[in-house]
Formats: structure tokens, sequence, C-alpha cells
């Protein structure tokens, strides 16, 4: 009677002691995506960045070949 009592009680902690586990192994797990998602954030900011910069550099250029053709200078 005492055997069963104890090997219930052990199920009952090992049981426990996974679903800890498990519940642990998910934060974890979710830090990391976490962590992903911040670096792809990140990674995706500064290639927004430089678009908006070879943006700007091809309007200057524009302009500069606008003045230049209003001038009747020849752009190559």
């Amino acid at each position: 009677m005492a055997d069963e009592a104890l090997s219930e009680e052990v199920g009952k902690l090992l049981k426990l002691h996974q679903d800890r586990t498990s519940d642990l192994n998910n934060k974890a797990n979710s830090n990391s995506s976490s962590v992903r998602m911040t670096r792809k954030r990140k990674r995706q900011i500064a290639l927004e960045k430089e678009a908006r910069l070879i943006s700007f550099e091809n309007e200057g250029n524009s302009v500069e070949t606008c003045k230049e053709t209003a001038s009747g200078k020849v752009s190559i």
C-alpha cells in the first residue's frame, strides 16, 4: 500500500517536472523567435534606409540632368 502511494507520488512529481520543463522550453523558443524577429526587422530597416538613399541619389541625378538639359548642355 505504501509502495503504491509512493509510486503514485513519484509519477505526479515526474509529470509536474515534465510539464515545467516543457514550459521552460516553450519560453526559451519564444524568446529566440523574438530575437530572430528583431534581427530580421533591423536588417529590413537597414535595407529600407539604403533603398531611400539610392532613391534620393537617383532623384538628385535626375535634377542635375534636368538642369543641364534646361541650360542647353548635353549630358552623356
